[in-house]
């Protein structure tokens, strides 16, 4: 079994904190913890391990949740997604300088947060690395891997849909499907994003 993503929350507002930790939980992700202020964020931001962070904008202390941002993206190069009320011209434009990977709006309900994770890890880690090949994987991962299998593979890190693949390779989409659920039992996996995690980490 996979491990679970971790994720940390830098939000100042406690009820909506809990939320975003109650969600996060019943998706199947760990959080790791909840900053409620900037210095705390900036602590927790050095001190623990994570895999994505969700942000607020207005938040207590020296920094805002943009401050922060840029922080994350010079020091730490983690997958960052704003959590925010506030969407005017000026803040969306502030928030892009620090090129975030998912802007939520709140207030936001369980399928907002759950893509918009899904999405940006699936974005961050589809680069597929020089040395990636079939025996490569074969043997990280310790399992056998047909020819068809790995090219498929290698679609779905490209994020190649179903359809495209099926004319590629002149077959139905349902036996797309089906290779693709013989690769998701081969790898333990239950989605693209969490296939293209387990293959490229």
């Amino acid at each position: 079994m996979q491990p679970k993503i971790k994720i940390l929350i830098i939000e100042d507002e406690p009820l909506i904190a809990r939320d975003l930790k109650r969600i996060c939980t019943k998706l199947g992700y760990h959080v790791i913890g909840i900053a409620y202020q900037s210095s705390q964020a900036l602590d927790m931001l050095h001190s623990r391990s994570y895999d994505l962070i969700l942000s607020d904008i207005n938040i207590k202390g020296h920094l805002d949740g943009i401050e922060i941002g840029k922080i994350i993206r010079e020091k730490y190069d983690k997958p960052l997604i704003y959590v925010t009320s506030f969407a005017d011209i000026n803040t969306i434009h502030r928030a892009k300088e620090t090129t975030p990977n998912g802007y939520v709006v709140k207030p936001f309900d369980e399928k907002d947060i759950y893509s918009s994770i899904e999405i940006a890890l699936f974005n961050v880690q589809k680069q597929i690395k020089p040395e990636f090949s079939r025996a490569y994987l074969i043997q990280k991962l310790d399992v056998h891997l047909t020819r068809k299998e790995f090219d498929i593979i290698e679609d779905i890190i490209r994020g190649i849909t179903n359809p495209q693949m099926a004319n590629k390779y002149f077959v139905s989409e349902n036996t797309i499907k089906t290779h693709i659920k013989n690769i998701y039992a081969k790898l333990d996996v239950h989605s693209k994003a969490e296939l293209t995690r387990v293959v490229l980490e």
